[in-house]
């Protein structure tokens, strides 16, 4: 066959992109999911269908929900707690709004919850932005079910008479922890009826049932075998059984064998054959038979080894004989067996004498014989014949083994079913009551001659198209006469004649014989020639012979009729062949059928060549004739069964030649003769030569070259068209699936300028020749530009995520267009009213320049700023901060400048408002503001509560309180008035009032001689929280004659936080203190303390809860008044700390930070607000202070740093006084 190649013209397809429209934010609703049909383990879920949001109608979305499930751990009998870690378990995804839910467990509680999703289009994908709350969790339960099966029982020991079985639990409980199990053994153990407790038709009976997994089954046989199965079940039904398990008890000796039993006997020889004894866990190893003299006396051995039969031998004929036999194993030796006694017994008889052949014919023989001349003591009771086939044909028909064809008490027989003229062998033989004699010697038996057989059907020795090469065998057996000829018949098909066969039509696979035989050619062949020649025979013909063989008695039978087949030649050259032009690039040519000589033709082979005009030719006077033209090589166009084919992708208006093929199964035919047709001018070709430059932020000048074939038709014009091929809008991608092409020029000329373009945009251009066919296609290639760069529009959606009373931390996205240049950085600046601004320049008219303070790492996309914009010298005039430009009555400085998206604005007034605004800086230029943003900064916290006194004070009587133990302790009554309202302040919501027992000791300071005494306090007494309405307080419960400091706090509405506590009081109970210091602290339950020089019984261990109290105290009293250096300016009380617990260690902490981080105007504030009780407060004690003394200085001024150990020590002491106490 010849190589063959398809031709094949593409057209490129170019994509398009759609510019990507402005977000738009979608919510969808929650849904509530119903679950019903609960089964064991399927349930169905269903939930109503949401119509889709109106912002999406016409958008081609599709609404979608997602299913989700998650198991609990437990079941529904015995667990309902949930775990933290819940797993959600996606289980269907789709429009549907109901599902069943498979593969669930029995008796499990799940819950269930449904998102709602839109599936947008490609093109739409990026211009909603949807948003949906999970639905309501629907819890359900499955039905419990019967417990799955359980893993087979195992050994856990072993004993002579006894096993012990353990299990493992199911795999699936049903729904129940505790299950129940059953126990089945077969055999059954000796003391069970195994009647009454027969389980199935296996012989398993049930030794256990319970709860525990392992059991112990006794009364078993030593060394058996013994299968178990195993079962659980629960309130629900019963598991399917187990695998079964083998054991073994532990092995003994062997049983006593059974008796052996006599197998044969002779007259001088017994055979004898057992059974095998239970073997008791140990396998037998050998046996061992014994026998006595025949007269009674002692036994002798007959065998010693494994097998299970034995022969005595050298034995006296007619004596009765017994035997015995024991097994052995590994264990030891058995006991003896019951004895067996056996007779020896007499002779078979002789052979039978004179056998004789009576008569034959071609099927049949008869022969006799005389009786045997001995017979063995007993009488002959039956004569047997056996017949074997000698000659090769009967071994043929009954192979060559003796073959038992006769039995009785007759002295002759008839031997039938013999083949002809074939050689046979007899034997007889005698039987008595011993057993069978010896054969005789055989004797030869011939059949009668006939016909030879059948041969087998004539096979093809070599075919081609017109000749036929057969041969045959000669049939196996001749009729024992030599075969003298053979006679062979040819026929064709032929119509049926004998009207039986089906539809009486020509059959081509299994003709008819009739018709076969009335057409056929008869040929004789000498007896040893097998073989023949048939010549001039049609291609591809079928023909039918057949054989028979002749012998001296005649013809014998005919073979079956053998079909051949001639082989096929190649096709004929197709007669006719037209070609008609369907358009300027196509061409229909269509053939008719050939001759197939003798094979169907499997397919048509299309061959094309484009032709060029003679040189003495001019196409303008060309009559298209095969003649004028030069063809080119052929190329394949088509291989396949059709008469017809259409070329398409050729080439407009030229000229072409085709010629066609046909093919079978011989080969390929002889080709056609050329047909050439000329296909009709079209469209010109692509414009591949087009260059684009950029002339500027909005221009691109655009040239090309005209295309290189014009089919036929001179170019009339060009038209360009244009596509963005990249974005600089946030969340646009650059290389999208489609291009959106738009008309740029359309003209004669071969240049044109492109206009009105975006900045930093990358464009490509594609062009069109058209003639008067119309319009060619694009340019392969696309031409690509870039604008130049432009300054990026403003940054998008800003917004305040979060404010406190000096704080705002605001975040923005990029912008929406960088115009081909990259965002460098953000300049945000923050705006204040005149007045407002005015009022905080007064503020804080101290302040000359403020400090950006940055917090955060390389990764992190927050910085703190500690701004005060209402500072004149924040509004800066440099090249690099914008300087202050009034937007009515608005003043706008700069704030923050950097590559980061949020930024935390400090150092700001509570309750003020304030206009934030942002703009993208990049390499191009500085960009536009974005919309102006206006923000208000929540209040600060009220001043604490003023004029606090301790009025009244008492013991409580058995009568006032409510137990006896309460009786005898002291209450004191607390006013105050609150604080004065600030506007700038949040009024009070509430107050907290805390008061501490108080212990004093003395100690020597080790540089002057003087003595000083601290408050300590060691355990809050009481700790309130009040109404704002509430103006005095009643403290109870406390220790008669002690001293305790009292203090108190606001705290503010509206989030605003709390105060600072108020300054201390100490007052102190009335009544008297029963016992020393010790005793009135471990009353209280604070641990006890001696009252000489602080020593007490911990000494160590208490010291360090003193000392962390006073490190406390230190740091919390000096934050909470502003001071640098640590040493506090309250009162001497005031440096009592103010808990010696945990949780209020850490509260003073947190206020000593909120403390600390005030500056500026709001310390201002709360210190005016705090001017009133500062002036009604005597004047600071001039000598040091208990934490000037204890707390070194470093420390004060490091609080920050000092508060983490002070939490640390803390911590450790209440754990140690927890541990004095208890």
């Amino acid at each position: 066959m010849k190589s063959r190649q398809q031709t094949a013209f593409q057209t490129v397809n170019q994509d398009h992109l759609e510019v990507a429209p402005a977000i738009v934010a979608v919510q969808l609703k929650s849904l509530v999911v119903d679950i019903y049909e609960v089964k064991e383990y399927h349930a169905c879920a269903r939930w109503e269908p949401l119509p889709l949001p109106h912002e999406v109608t016409g958008s081609g979305c599709e609404m979608l929900y997602s299913l989700e499930i998650f198991e609990k751990d437990g079941t529904a009998k015995n667990k309902t707690g949930v775990k933290d870690s819940e797993k959600w378990k996606v289980v269907y995804s789709g429009p549907n709004t109901q599902f069943q839910i498979v593969e669930l467990r029995p008796g499990r509680i799940y819950s269930a919850r449904v998102f709602v999703s839109l599936k947008f289009t490609e093109e739409e994908s990026t211009r909603f932005q949807v948003l949906c709350d999970s639905s309501p969790v629907s819890s359900f339960t499955t039905v419990a079910a019967a417990p799955s099966q359980p893993s087979p029982p195992t050994l856990a020991s072993r004993e002579r008479k006894a096993l012990k079985l353990k299990w493992t639990p199911s795999e699936e409980p049903g729904g129940y922890e505790d299950l129940q199990y059953q126990l089945l053994c077969s055999p059954a153990p000796s003391d069970m009826d195994t009647q009454s407790l027969l389980v199935d038709d296996e012989g398993f009976v049930i030794v256990y049932t319970g709860m525990e997994k392992s059991a112990k089954v006794s009364k078993l046989v030593p060394g058996s075998r013994y299968t178990f199965k195993l079962k659980a079940f629960n309130s629900v039904g019963m598991s399917p059984v187990s695998r079964s398990s083998m054991m073994y008890t532990q092995a003994t000796v062997p049983s006593m064998p059974e008796a052996p039993l006599a197998q044969s006997s002779s007259a001088t020889s017994i055979t004898l054959q057992w059974r095998t004894p239970h073997d008791n866990g140990s396998p037998v190893t050998s046996y061992r038979l014994e026998r006595d003299d025949g007269s009674g006396g002692e036994y002798q051995l007959v065998y010693a080894g494994p097998a299970f039969s034995a022969t005595a031998t050298g034995l006296r004929s007619g004596l009765r004989y017994s035997f015995r036999l024991l097994a052995e194993n590994d264990e030891g030796k058995s006991m003896w067996s019951a004895c067996t006694t056996t007779t020896t017994e007499a002779v078979a008889p002789s052979s039978p004498t004179q056998v004789t052949v009576v008569g034959t014919t071609q099927n049949s023989a008869t022969i006799s014989w005389h009786p045997p001349d001995d017979n063995g003591g007993s009488v002959v009771a039956v004569y047997e014949v056996e017949l074997q086939a000698k000659s090769s044909a009967a071994v043929e028909h009954m192979g060559k083994e003796w073959l038992h064809i006769f039995q009785g008490e007759a002295t002759a027989c008839t031997i039938n079913s013999l083949r002809p003229g074939c050689t046979y062998r007899a034997r007889v033989r005698a039987s008595n009551g011993v057993g069978p004699g010896l054969f005789s010697v055989p004797v030869d038996v011939c059949s009668a001659p006939d016909v030879p057989d059948t041969p087998d059907p004539p096979t093809p020795e070599a075919v081609e198209s017109r000749f036929l090469g057969i041969a045959w065998r000669a049939p196996t057996h001749n009729g024992g006469s030599k075969i003298s000829y053979f006679t062979l018949q040819v026929a064709q098909s032929a119509p049926c004649v004998c009207g039986d066969c089906q539809h009486g039509e020509l059959l081509q696979v299994q003709p008819c014989s009739a018709a076969l035989e009335s057409s056929s050619v008869q040929m004789n062949f000498s007896g040893d020639v097998n073989s023949a020649e048939i010549r001039d025979l049609l291609p591809g013909t079928p023909y039918f012979f057949r054989v028979c063989a002749n012998n001296s008695l005649g013809v014998g039978g005919w073979s079956d009729w053998q079909r051949l087949l001639t082989l096929p030649e190649t096709p004929g050259m197709p007669p006719e062949v037209h070609a008609a032009a369907t358009g300027s690039t196509s061409i229909l040519v269509s053939w008719s059928e050939p001759e197939s000589n003798g094979a169907s033709i499997s397919f048509y082979c299309l061959e094309m060549a484009r032709c060029r005009l003679n040189s003495v030719k001019d196409a303008a006077t060309s009559d298209g004739s095969s003649d004028e033209y030069d063809v080119a090589e052929w190329t394949s166009l088509y291989d396949g069964p059709a008469l017809a084919f259409e070329a398409k992708g050729l080439l407009p208006a030229s000229q072409y030649m085709f010629r066609v093929a046909a093919s079978n199964s011989a080969g390929a035919g002889a080709w056609s003769e050329n047909v050439s047709m000329r296909t009709a001018p079209a469209s010109p070709g692509s414009v591949e030569v087009l260059e684009a430059a950029r002339e500027s932020s909005s221009e691109i000048r655009l040239s090309w070259q005209p295309p290189a074939e014009d089919h036929g038709s001179p170019v009339t014009s060009y038209t360009v068209e244009m596509a963005t091929c990249g974005s600089n809008r946030k969340g646009s991608s650059s290389s999208s699936a489609a291009l959106s092409w738009c008309l740029v020029y359309s003209g004669e000329n071969r240049s044109c300028l492109a206009g009105s373009l975006l900045p930093g945009r990358e464009y490509q251009f594609r062009i069109r020749a058209v003639n008067s066919c119309g319009q060619g296609p694009a340019s392969s290639r696309p031409a690509r530009a870039t604008t130049l760069p432009a300054p990026p529009t403003p940054p998008l959606r800003l917004q305040c995520t979060q404010r406190t009373s000096c704080q705002l931390k605001m975040k923005w996205e990029a912008p929406d267009q960088d115009y081909g240049a990259p965002v460098t950085s953000y300049q945000l600046e923050l705006g204040t009213l005149a007045v407002q601004q005015a009022d905080m320049a007064s503020a804080d008219g101290s302040e000359k320049d403020q400090q950006l303070h940055l917090s955060g790492s390389s990764n992190a996309a927050t910085e703190s700023v500690s701004h005060r914009p209402g500072s004149l010298s924040s509004c800066r005039s440099s090249s690099s901060m914008s300087s202050l430009a009034p937007t009515g009555n608005i003043s706008w400085c700069t704030a923050y400048s950097g590559r980061e998206l949020t930024v935390r604005i400090g150092d700001l007034l509570p309750a003020s408002r304030y206009w934030v605004r942002v703009q993208a800086i990049s390499a191009a230029g500085v960009g536009r503001y974005c919309e102006e943003v206006q923000v208000t900064t929540l209040r600060a916290p009220p001043g604490p509560p003023e004029g606090i006194q301790v009025l009244r004070s008492g013991l409580a009587s058995i009568t006032e309180s409510s137990t006896a133990a309460a009786a005898g302790t002291a209450w004191v009554e607390v006013f105050w008035q609150p604080p004065h309202q600030k506007s700038l302040c949040a009024s009070p919501a509430s107050y907290e009032v805390a008061a501490h027992s108080v212990v004093r000791r003395s100690s020597m300071d080790g540089t002057t001689a003087a003595s000083t005494s601290a408050s300590v306090s060691l355990q809050p007494v009481v700790r309130l929280i009040l109404s704002k309405s509430a103006q005095e307080c009643k403290l109870e419960g406390l220790v008669p004659g002690t001293a305790y400091v009292l203090r108190l706090r606001s705290v503010g509405a509206e989030g605003a936080g709390h105060s600072v506590w108020s300054e201390d009081v100490v007052f102190h109970t009335s009544g008297q203190r029963a016992g020393s210091v010790a005793a009135s602290l471990a009353t209280s339950g604070s641990p006890s303390v001696n009252s000489k020089g602080g020593q007490g019984t911990k000494k160590g261990k208490r010291g360090a809860v003193l000392l962390s109290s006073v490190l406390m105290n230190s740091v919390c009293s000096s934050s909470a008044v502003g001071s640098d250096d640590g040493v506090s300016t309250a009162s001497p009380a005031a440096s009592v700390p103010s808990s010696g617990t945990g949780s209020g260690t850490a509260a003073g902490a947190s206020r000593s930070r909120k403390a600390a981080a005030m500056s500026g105007s709001t310390k201002k504030i709360l210190a005016a607000a705090a001017a009133p009780a500062a002036a009604s407060r005597p004047p600071a004690a001039k000598h040091k202070t208990l934490t000037q003394m204890v707390v070194p200085k470093w420390v004060r001024q490091n609080r920050a740093t000092v508060m983490i150990v002070v939490m640390l020590c803390v911590f450790l002491g209440g754990w140690i006084q927890f541990a004095l106490t208890s």
